[in-house]
């Protein structure tokens, strides 16, 4: 009995038969059963129905096997089609997430677009209106043979020109934000660097100062980045005052997720109008200084094609701050392309 039982309680269930010479006694036969027999056999044995017995026995315990067998493949297989559904299910609401977040990029870009176009529309009307006057004046003057003023109208209509083909340039330049090349690994100091020769002349013309920290490599489109940095510089060395030089500190803020500042001593902004600088052709400075107004509104495009973002805030004391950031390698493949 001992040895049934401990058979038994190591969890092999092989098919054990009590065979005894001792008779059938109630409490020996119990006692048999207890311990995990399937049977018990009293002498005189007949050798036939005990073969039988045991070979019926056996092919029970050998089908028990092979069921027990077949019951873990279907669990294990049950369990591989619920993992698949429950990923398959992951997946679709990935999807449909992604889905949603293309819709509304989709409806904020054509919102923008629509807003950009009426704005473009009427700043060049402005121009065209200027050249058309102008013209209209010198061409009385010419018929009259008054050429008195002529000077004075051709350099209006020349200003008025200018003014038109910064604002076509500018245009074609927010048109052209999302071409030029794909993603890849990009040097960002090496990107900086550039930047810093493209605006040598600049840098020299107001006796600034560019300061650049030491910058990572990051997933990113090298074309729009080279823009992003050359107007966030550009616009620092611009917007100076005469009393003091610019001084530009393009700064590390963090490697993962990037992010960076450029930090000037400059003019500054108008708090108040702080939220409309990102905005097309917005223009925050006087006649002064030149520009239509769409360089602040370029970056923001390039910041969030990057899938990240761009905020700008003022200095204690004089000039202002820009903040940017871009999104990983991780966070922008997990984006639809476009």
């Amino acid at each position: 009995f001992e040895i049934a039982e401990a058979i038994n309680a190591h969890g092999r269930e092989l098919p054990i038969v009590f065979v005894t010479a001792s008779g059938e006694r109630p409490d020996q036969v119990r006692r048999s059963y207890d311990s995990g027999a399937i049977d018990y056999i009293a002498k005189p044995l007949n050798p036939y129905v005990l073969r039988a017995k045991v070979a019926a026995f056996a092919r029970m315990w050998r089908n028990n096997q092979h069921v027990e067998v077949l019951n873990a493949r279907l669990a294990a297989e049950i369990e591989v089609r619920r993992e698949a559904e429950a990923a398959s299910t992951r997946s679709h609401e990935r999807v449909l997430d992604l889905l949603r977040r293309r819709t509304d990029e989709l409806e904020r870009s054509n919102v923008e677009l629509e807003s950009f176009a009426q704005q473009a529309s009427h700043d060049l009307r402005g121009p065209l209106r200027t050249i058309a006057g102008f013209a209209a004046v010198l061409a009385e003057d010419v018929d009259a043979g008054v050429f008195g003023e002529a000077p004075s109208h051709a350099e209006a209509i020349r200003h008025g020109v200018d003014r038109m083909t910064r604002l076509i340039d500018g245009i074609m330049e927010f048109g052209g934000v999302g071409e030029g090349g794909d993603f890849g690994e990009v040097n960002l100091g090496q990107v900086a660097a550039e930047v810093v020769t493209d605006l040598r002349a600049d840098i020299e013309r107001t006796g600034g100062q560019v300061v650049v920290d030491e910058l990572p490599t990051v997933y990113a489109n090298h074309s729009q980045l080279h823009r992003l940095l050359l107007n966030l510089i550009g616009n620092a060395l611009k917007y100076h005052t005469a009393e003091r030089p610019p001084r530009v500190h393009l700064r590390l803020v963090s490697a993962e997720p990037l992010t960076c500042e450029v930090v000037d001593n400059g003019v500054g902004f108008d708090a108040e109008r702080a939220s409309q600088m990102f905005e097309p052709f917005a223009r925050l400075h006087g006649r002064e200084f030149e520009g239509i107004g769409l360089g602040l509104n370029i970056c923001r495009k390039i910041v969030r094609n990057h899938g990240g973002q761009i905020s700008a805030r003022l200095n204690e004391g004089h000039g202002s701050t820009f903040r940017f950031s871009l999104a990983s390698k991780a966070s922008l493949a997990a984006e639809p392309s476009g």
